[in-house]
């Protein structure tokens, strides 16, 4: 029922903010792990700590996997690709990541490195601005539409967990839902510039996401499940309070419904 109720729901409260203040606090909404965070929980309580402390490690590692969806598909868009054209190509730099993943063994601390510089690197290479272009309405089924996705691919992710183990499963879960319905959705109705400026929100809301896996990282073996989950939804909270006072000191805008560039 969670998994089922929690996606569609954050998708529309991240297409409403998306209208309200702007597609880049829409992606960098969904960043923040609502459903990984529930699903490492959920790990640890049917298959044991072991068996969650390296999905963990895992969903941490997958923070360079999505950053390269991300990168990928707004270089894609930025060159004139169509947006499943653009899909394509970023999902493909998201599972060679994962792949590579796969067969490497870091420690934690190279785990957080390594992810801190990717997303550092990210938001510089992910422009936070972009020329407005046209908005156009979309069907009145969008949004159902982009629920109803969202609803069975986490379904459908998190029921394979059991087959994939956990090192695969940790590396899978941060797979970008979100980001890639969001993102196909906004290229295809409002043009590559939106669709880029609300990646750049992804971008900056995957530091939240990265601040949760390594707080629970460093507390599941200390504190325990219920304390490292406390613990890390704190780190996570801090690191989002600083990166939207970062969108805010960008002043990003929503594009307007003119045919002028703003």
């Amino acid at each position: 029922m969670f998994k089922l109720i929690a996606s569609p729901l954050l998708i529309l409260a991240a297409t409403y903010a998306g209208r309200r203040w702007g597609p880049a606090v829409s992606g960098w909404l969904v960043a923040f792990p609502f459903i990984s965070g529930p699903i490492a929980y959920f790990l640890i309580l049917e298959h044991g700590a072991g068996f969650g402390l390296v999905s963990v490690g895992g969903m941490l590692s997958g923070v360079v996997s999505d950053l390269a969806f991300l990168v990928t598909y707004s270089v894609a868009a930025r060159r004139g690709l169509r947006p499943l054209s653009s899909l394509g190509v970023s999902l493909g730099a998201f599972f060679l990541v994962t792949a590579l993943w796969t067969a490497a063994d870091w420690p934690v601390a190279a785990r957080a490195g390594m992810g801190l510089v990717a997303l550092l690197v990210a938001a510089q290479v992910v422009p936070a601005k972009a020329v407005n272009e046209r908005h156009e309405r979309g069907s009145p089924w969008d949004l159902p539409g982009r629920m109803a996705v969202a609803a069975a691919m986490v379904l459908a992710l998190t029921e394979a967990a059991p087959w994939l183990g956990p090192g695969l499963t940790g590396l899978l879960s941060p797979f970008p839902v979100f980001a890639s319905i969001l993102a196909v959705a906004s290229h295809a109705s409002e043009g590559a510039a939106p669709a880029v400026q609300l990646l750049h929100g992804v971008v900056m809301g995957l530091f939240s996401f990265w601040g949760f896996f390594v707080g629970l990282c460093l507390a599941l073996p200390r504190c325990g499940t219920a304390w490292g989950f406390v613990l890390a939804t704190g780190a996570a909270l801090g690191v989002q309070a600083i990166t939207v006072r970062a969108l805010r000191g960008e002043r990003i805008s929503p594009p307007r419904a003119t045919g002028r560039s703003a």
